[in-house]
């Protein structure tokens, strides 16, 4: 399905579907069971366990399959959860091919993020999920110190930001992991890095 921003395919085999922008892999689920059939998605779930305590709202930025916003919502029904979505082809594929489904406290806007945060009130949420990409990478606006900064911007004091940050951590093909972490750590005071 061609989009404003990509082209985007569904595939699927006996086990799994999954969803591609371009050439690039994005996201999946199982056919026959719960899950993913992209595991670091899960480690997103750590947000709500390093806070140690109720959150209340959270945001996504970016949609893919909608995996993750299920699974929170499966852990946590009365979470209000706010998704950014660039791409509203990618909402209509998540709905129609991925179970993606809203529900009252669910709240699909499809903006881009940078736009969405600059526009969102202070210490607005919890946590962050941040899962943007443009088929390779993050985009370039979503990855800048400029962004880093209003997402610090609008968490609670003890908020978290968890960012998928696809790429090598040494050698000679890393600079784009260290530059985008280097720009994290500029902003936000303690970070872990799950690789």
């Amino acid at each position: 399905k061609k989009s404003a921003y990509s082209t985007i395919y569904v595939s699927e085999n006996e086990e799994q579907r999954n969803l591609r922008f371009l050439t690039s892999f994005q996201s999946g689920i199982l056919k026959k069971k719960k899950g993913t059939s992209t595991p670091y998605l899960n480690s997103f779930l750590l947000g709500p366990i390093f806070l140690n305590r109720q959150i209340k709202r959270i945001l996504c930025i970016g949609l893919g399959t909608g995996y993750l916003v299920k699974v929170f919502r499966s852990f946590f029904p009365d979470l209000k959860i706010d998704v950014v979505e660039i791409d509203e082809e990618v909402y209509h594929v998540a709905k129609k091919y991925f179970n993606f489904s809203l529900d009252s406290n669910i709240d699909v806007h499809i903006l881009d993020a940078f736009e969405f945060v600059k526009k969102t009130d202070s210490t607005s949420y919890d946590f962050v999920a941040l899962d943007a990409y443009d088929g390779y990478k993050v985009p370039a606006h979503l990855d800048s110190a400029k962004f880093y900064k209003e997402i610090n911007r609008i968490l609670m004091p003890d908020g978290i930001l968890i960012s998928n940050l696809h790429g090598r951590l040494t050698g000679e093909h890393s600079h784009d992991f260290r530059n985008s972490y280097n720009k994290i750590e500029e902003v936000f005071n303690h970070n872990i890095l799950i690789p």
